[in-house]
């Protein structure tokens, strides 16, 4: 089975793309929507041949593989990516605040004694 991910940008596709495939690629599970679009069951994720980025535009189409000798590396990368982003909190927590606020504790008052 391949994994394309259709694109309609016009500079693309871009490396991150690649990242985003190969994570998917790595899913152990999958969910099945329900008619509500909701995740009604969990199923084991297919196994993945090959992902490529399928790039449509007004003048025509480009497909364009990821490369597969990279997989492990790309998959590396993208759970190196995903930490950052938790640390961080660019939202994929449920308050937006990743844990990066508690790295610094509160400044400690430096002692003052008057003269």
């Amino acid at each position: 089975m391949v994994l394309v991910d259709i694109k309609t940008s016009r500079s693309g596709p871009f490396e991150k793309d690649a990242l985003q495939l190969t994570a998917y690629r790595h899913f152990e599970e999958v969910g099945e929507p329900d008619d509500k679009g909701n995740i009604a069951e969990l199923r084991p994720m297919p196994k993945v041949d090959a992902c490529a980025v399928l790039q449509l535009s007004a003048e025509g189409y480009r497909f364009i593989p990821v490369n597969p000798d990279l997989d492990a590396q790309l998959f590396a990368q993208f759970l190196h990516v995903m930490r950052t982003a938790e640390f961080l909190g660019s939202g994929w927590s449920d308050k937006g605040k990743g844990w990066s606020r508690d790295a610094l504790m509160p400044a400690i008052a430096a002692p003052y004694e008057p003269f």
